[in-house]
């Protein structure tokens, strides 16, 4: 199987790190020359054009791309018989499918960057515009992981949220204690204890089960206490948000 991966970001370098010894990756082409080089570089793949992949006409083109150029890019190879693989979450599949005869999706559902390169042990959602193309973006992710899903774009798009949620927005409160713990020069890494304590009970107990804390018991002098020590007006209002989440989730009323 001969691939061309299009893209020198953390997704593309992320598959050509595990693809490379696994099927012929005979092409990288990206806007980036900076990053296309050292990615080329250290896997031996060489530098095209996008006309001189559609011109090799390769099994497979993988877009790992960010989301806004997909549709771009799927415009400019819409003649080329190779399948055309897409790798967003959010991104439905008719965005290449309008355009390609052959396409499939290949979503890692784990986080992916510089210092965050997974092994084989996460999820994969695939789907493909027909049985053949999904059997060959299925023999793909298998180089990839063990856990490969077949999940439709609705589905995926649903997952994507989920991820999202528990993804970013976890880490980004994680940001905000940071920032809390320099500005009062205390030690965030007290908190990692209680961190890996929560992610690990909701390995073994639904999260609604093992949820606590102020919002949860509406215990409204202590959240009165925190929002005081907030300085900035987004964070005050992320905190009084959350808190009436949890505490209709809970009570079904609201924080005052």
């Amino acid at each position: 199987m001969t691939v061309a991966i299009i893209g020198s970001g953390n997704m593309a370098n992320y598959l050509a790190s595990r693809l490379a010894k696994k099927v012929s990756v005979v092409a990288l082409c990206s806007r980036n020359l900076t990053t296309a080089n050292t990615t080329s570089k250290k896997y031996k793949i060489v530098l095209k054009t996008l006309p001189e992949i559609i011109a090799i006409n390769p099994d497979v083109i993988i877009l790992a791309v960010n989301d806004d150029s997909i549709d771009e890019i799927a415009k400019q190879i819409k003649k080329s018989p190779s399948l055309i693989i897409h790798c967003s979450g959010s991104t439905p599949i008719e965005t290449i499918k309008k355009y390609c005869t052959h396409t499939a999706v290949l979503w890692p559902l784990i986080s992916i960057s510089a210092i965050a390169k997974p092994k084989n042990n996460f999820p994969v959602c695939i789907e493909a515009s027909d049985e053949k193309s999904l059997a060959k973006v299925h023999s793909i992710s298998k180089f990839i992981t063990k856990k490969v899903y077949v999940y439709n774009s609705a589905q995926r798009l649903q997952l994507h949220l989920m991820a999202v949620v528990v993804n970013n927005f976890t880490n980004h409160f994680y940001n905000m204690a940071s920032d809390i713990a320099n500005e009062k020069e205390l030690d965030f890494n007290i908190l990692k204890p209680i961190i890996a304590q929560t992610a690990n009970n909701i390995m073994h107990h639904s999260p609604g089960e093992v949820q606590t804390g102020p919002a949860k018991r509406h215990d409204e002098k202590t959240m009165q206490r925190h929002l005081q020590l907030l300085k900035s007006k987004n964070r005050k209002a992320l905190y009084k948000m959350i808190s009436d989440d949890i505490y209709v989730t809970n009570k079904n009323t609201k924080f005052k």
